[in-house]
């Protein structure tokens, strides 16, 4: 029940399959999973869900990006980390489970990004996710970044990021303090911390935070791509999306212009 208030029920309905596959591999009793009465309080879950008001969900579009970099520009380790990781998430469509972490351990270069996951060349960089949602075997993806020679460029900021702050390769690519690998990383990089440095850049800049979170970068560079002409199939490859959820992230009329038409079975393409 304590996860009706921040949880939807799709994600309910996963965390409980989840649970229910943790009992079955350590052959515990699954019957709870069946009762009744739990189905009854999902249901209701259901419902309640269906007549809440939705919070608004605001985009982080490249012209918001670059007006919160005049705010964000204090040489600290902390500081470079945040604007360097709000530019890359946007420009790599990054969820901020990729690009957050609540600490930091020996096993944590498989599932998040450290510094050997950035490799510079002429044109660019590319950044290695190790894992990600549509990922889940962990075979890891590769996501190219552009030089846009703008403020919010990702690959000029990495590159300010590492030489300004050089670190070995197992370190955590965003970080707070210098990394120590006895000590590992005593401050986190979490999603709440740059959440919330999120909003107030956004004060800073004289926009109101209300509707804004770390997912409204991916929401905005889906928004942005649309607004410069890319095609509906190349933004769900930028963003590695495997269904049409891609549409939820722009704006009414934008995903109704892109939302692709279904072939006439009558009239088959040659």
């Amino acid at each position: 029940m304590h996860l009706a208030d921040d949880h939807a029920p799709g994600t309910i309905a996963t965390i409980r399959s989840q649970l229910k596959a943790f009992h079955d591999d350590l052959g515990l009793d699954t019957s709870i999973f069946n009762s009744t009465r739990l189905k009854r309080v999902c249901r209701g879950i259901t419902k309640v869900h269906a007549n809440r008001k939705l919070p608004p969900r605001k985009q982080v579009t490249f012209d918001i990006l670059e007006s919160l970099m005049p705010y964000c520009n204090k040489e600290s380790l902390e500081e470079m980390s945040i604007r360097t990781a709000l530019c890359v998430a946007f420009h790599a469509f990054l969820r901020a489970q990729d690009f957050t972490y609540e600490k930091w351990g020996p096993s944590n270069h498989f599932t998040n990004f450290t510094r050997s996951s950035v490799k510079f060349h002429s044109t660019g960089a590319s950044l290695f996710l190790p894992r990600s949602k549509t990922d889940q075997l962990g075979r890891g993806t590769v996501i190219n970044l552009p030089i846009t020679n703008k403020a919010s460029c990702p690959v000029n900021n990495l590159r300010r990021l590492f030489t300004k702050y050089p670190a070995p390769d197992e370190a955590p690519l965003f970080g707070r303090i210098q990394f120590n690998s006895k000590l590992m990383n005593p401050l986190t990089f979490s999603r709440n911390f740059v959440g919330r440095r999120l909003h107030e850049l956004l004060l800073s800049a004289g926009i109101n935070p209300i509707g804004f979170t770390l997912h409204s970068l991916r929401r905005g560079a889906t928004q942005t791509a649309a607004n410069i002409g890319l095609k509906y199939n190349q933004i769900q490859k930028l963003g590695r999306w495997t269904s049409p959820a891609v549409l939820k992230y722009l704006k009414p009329a934008t995903a109704l212009a892109l939302t692709p038409k279904k072939q006439d079975p009558r009239f088959p393409r040659r």
